[in-house]
């Protein structure tokens, strides 16, 4: 027997016969060389090209298994056999694969014998299976023919058609890659005749969304069960025969049926079904409310233009977009589109009644009548009040929480109210209280004369009065005259008399008085004036009372029950309000008695407070200081260097842009008496110098303040205290790929503060890894928009090439940093070269998102 060496020969996806150095792989050739779409066959190693037509050696390749039914039935196991004759060929080889319509791998295949051998191979991310000769099958198994038997288990579900691509190479044995023979074929199997064939039907093939349809589901070979799959549809999927399913969204829907037999499961078959668009059905005032008993509500359905629509509201059989309702009932609306007949009815919306409130008013006195003027509580009692509004002859005039309320006035009024419940439902009016104004009565045309010692009064009778008294001065009342006059004698000369005349009415007014003050007259013929200056005073200021007139008059004069003299000038100190009396003698007139007038005056006074701030000076870090003195006095005045800034009723002022040497007073003010506080001498401290600046070497920063003397420095980045020294290094990792906020808050030696703040941006330096080396760093990796490269020693060039060597970008930087944006280049791997002035080179490779 002559020996073959076989080695390589397929390469490919499928079974395939190779040739590596001109000898047949007598353990076959590997998985991918069966000629299936996207592989190779043996012609990879051996000379020449496959034959797949116009050979009549082609006839007797063949292929054959124990299939019931014409086909496959899923999960079932079948024995295959490949055949092929060529005359004077002696030494064989094969492979085969099976594929599915998407070219996926179909099913699995099992080695039963020597002959044979099971492989595999990745094509395309999938798997695939082979079956291929070994050293033992190469041998022939007859005059010029060879065969090979294996199984090969149909996948689990029925995938239709499946083709199996075939490789037979027929070796002329000289150990050479060439004179050889390589023959493709492709073997078609179709599921099993005894499988069941599905048969989707429908009455309804164009349907409305929202609408329910009758699907039908038949089958041939006795189907046992039905599987729908419902694209889009509610219910998604279903086991029943005949289904009822519906649409939500309009456009094509796919209802898919697949159907099982005691052989195994069809072919899904798939029936289309246009849904049109149903347009919305939508009540847009919700889905209930409430109104007061006897209102009504405007209930509004949703507009569409596209589709135009048509209303319906079920119960009124209204077309129109939009009805008033009152009752309380369920309602609905059923909106077409005019342009398929689609329509939908809206959820019902239910109108509810609140109950009205009731109300009855009430007053606290028992009478209609009131006399001049009336005070009255009213108070409203019912059901379901929540506040009540009260109307004074038919007019609304308040409404009020509570259930009373006062009115006050001096006219006729008629009282209503309605109640507003906690709905804002409103009752009906309630009853009418009635208030009458009876007047008081007065006697009228009253007329008086007067001697030194009488005063005589007369009017006239009122209709109504029923009786008269008079009182005098303070002393009780008693009879008049007469009914229209009053007699009074014995009185002093130039004395003042307050005389009431009481006149009596039925109720509600009773009495009524009526009040004259009458000065008898003077039995001294002096004429004088007095004034008081001032006639109001502070406490501790001087008040002088001065007579005039009184001059060529011959008289006697004394001020307080002093001494009497010609002196006409009084001064002195009170020290508290009171009057001053003058007691004045007539020399000529000794039987007269002396005048006595008394003329009243007003001593304010100071409130009794500290009259010191405190402090005489003040320093301050802005030039604003906000001065304030005792909130006792009744106005206030603050001055800057003698000149008034603010006046008014505010105990405190702030002053504004104040220098150095500024002196600061204040005065409060009462009636006539005022007292001044300051000065306080003002003092402006300077602010510190809270500017800073930054640098950055890699994650950690260092902010530096450009006032190293201040007595405190507070660090933030953002709300965060990250630091108190005049120079911090920070490491800012934490706010990675974010622009932060960092301030300095400084105080200095003199406790003034100042702050000042920068935005930094802090690049990506956590989760990226930075190709970095003594000076050189290039970060992130992988990078997208951006990337930082650095060199801490000065100024550097950067080379980018792409993954094919090719340069594309030159770039010099004279900084220590240079960004390079990068969000325009495609997707993949760059080399970037990174060159010192001092000669460092360092290369890198960074992949680009």
């Amino acid at each position: 027997m002559t020996t073959v060496y076989l080695r390589n020969i397929f390469t490919g996806l499928a079974f395939v016969l190779v040739l590596s150095s001109a000898i047949m792989n007598a353990s076959g050739p590997g998985g991918g060389y069966s000629n299936a779409p996207n592989e190779s066959n043996c012609t990879s190693c051996h000379s020449g090209s496959i034959i797949t037509s116009g050979n009549s050696n082609l006839n007797n390749f063949r292929f054959k298994g124990n299939f019931t039914g014409n086909g496959y039935i899923p999960d079932s196991t079948y024995t295959l056999e490949v055949t092929f004759k060529q005359s004077g060929i002696s030494k064989f080889g094969f492979e085969i694969t099976c594929l599915d319509n998407t070219n996926s791998p179909a099913g699995t295949f099992t080695n039963t014998n020597g002959r044979t051998s099971k492989t595999t191979a990745v094509n395309g991310g999938k798997t695939r299976e082979y079956i291929q000769h070994t050293s033992t099958g190469t041998a022939s198994v007859g005059t010029d023919s060879t065969r090979w038997t294996f199984e090969w288990k149909a996948p689990s579900a029925n995938l239709g058609k499946l083709t199996f691509y075939a490789v037979v190479m027929a070796t002329n044995s000289n150990s050479q890659n060439s004179g050889d023979a390589v023959y493709g074929k492709q073997f078609q199997i179709s599921p099993s005749a005894l499988l069941p064939v599905a048969n989707p039907h429908s009455k309804d093939s164009i349907s409305c969304a929202g609408y329910t349809i009758q699907l039908n589901g038949g089958a041939s070979n006795a189907p046992t069960s039905f599987s729908w799959k419902l694209t889009g549809g509610s219910p998604a999927t279903s086991s029943v025969q005949n289904p009822t399913v519906s649409y939500t969204t309009a456009g094509t829907k796919q209802a898919i049926l697949t159907v099982r037999n005691s052989k195994g499961i069809s072919l899904p078959d798939t029936m289309n079904i246009v849904v049109n668009a149903t347009p919305a059905a939508v009540i847009l005032n919700g889905a209930s409310a409430s109104v007061c008993q006897g209102d009504s509500l405007l209930l509004n359905a949703n507009t569409s233009t596209n589709p135009q629509v048509s209303y319906l509201w079920l119960h009124n059989n209204k077309t129109t977009r939009s009805v008033y309702v009152k009752d309380s009932a369920s309602y609905q609306v059923k909106v077409t589109a005019n342009t398929n007949g689609c329509a939908r009815t809206s959820a019902p919306f239910k109108l509810n009644w609140f109950a009205l409130p009731t109300i009855a008013i009430a007053k606290t006195s028992v009478s209609d009548s009131f006399c001049e003027h009336y005070t009255e509580t009213f108070t409203a009692g019912g059901t379901d009040i929540d506040s009540v509004y009260w109307y004074l002859n038919g007019v609304l005039s308040r409404r009020t929480k509570s259930l009373s309320t006062v009115f006050t006035g001096s006219s006729n009024v008629n009282v209503t109210a309605v109640a507003k419940s906690v709905n804002a439902c409103k009752s009906n009016l309630s009853n009418t209280l009635v208030l009458k104004r009876i007047p008081r009565l007065f006697p009228t045309a009253f007329v008086s004369s007067k001697t030194t010692s009488t005063i005589r009064l007369s009017w006239k009778k009122t209709n109504g009065i029923s009786a008269y008294t008079y009182k005098l001065n303070a002393g009780g009342f008693q009879g008049t005259s007469s009914d229209s006059t009053l007699e009074l004698s014995g009185l002093q000369p130039n004395t003042t008399y307050n005389v009431t005349i009481r006149s009596a009415q039925a109720s509600p007014c009773g009495f009524s008085d009526s009040s004259f003050a009458i000065r008898t007259n003077a039995c001294s013929n002096l004429t004088y004036s007095v004034a008081l200056d001032p006639p109001r005073l502070c406490a501790g200021e001087q008040l002088t009372v001065r007579v005039t007139g009184l001059f060529n008059a011959r008289y006697s004069l004394a001020f307080n029950n002093g001494s009497f003299g010609k002196d006409t000038t009084f001064s002195f100190t009170p020290v508290k309000s009171d009057s001053i009396r003058i007691d004045l003698i007539d020399s000529l007139s000794p039987t007269c008695p002396p005048i006595i007038e008394k003329y009243a005056y007003t001593v304010d006074t100071l409130p009794d407070t500290d009259t010191s701030l405190g402090a005489t000076s003040v320093n301050n870090c802005s030039g604003n200081y906000t001065m304030t003195v005792p909130a006792v006095y009744g106005s206030y005045r603050f001055f800057k260097n003698n000149t008034l800034v603010f006046s008014g009723a505010a105990a405190s002022h702030t002053f504004t842009g104040l220098s150095s040497g500024d002196k600061l007073t204040a005065e409060g003010i009462i009636n006539t008496c005022s007292r001044v506080y300051g000065p306080i001498a003002f003092t402006l401290n300077p602010a510190p110098l809270a500017s800073f600046t930054y640098s950055r070497n890699w994650k950690t920063y260092t902010f530096t303040a450009d006032a190293g003397n201040n007595t405190s420095y507070v660090w933030k980045a953002g709300s965060d205290v990250i630091g108190n020294t005049a120079t911090l290094v920070k490491d800012m990792s934490a706010y990675n790929l974010s622009n932060i906020v960092v301030k300095l808050v400084t105080e200095s030696t003199l406790a003034c503060r100042d702050s000042s703040e920068q935005t930094i941006e802090v690049p990506d330096m956590l989760s990226l890894k930075s190709f970095d080396s003594e000076s050189f760093r290039l970060y992130p990796n992988p990078f997208n928009t951006f990337l930082n490269a650095e060199h801490t020693d000065g100024g550097f060039e950067v080379l980018v090439s792409d993954q094919l060597g090719r340069v594309f970008l030159n770039l010099y930087s004279a900084e220590s940093t240079l960004i390079i944006p990068a969000s325009d280049w495609p997707q993949g791997v760059y080399h970037i070269t990174l060159r010192s002035d001092q000669g460092q080179v360092r290369t890198y490779t960074l992949n680009k998102l």
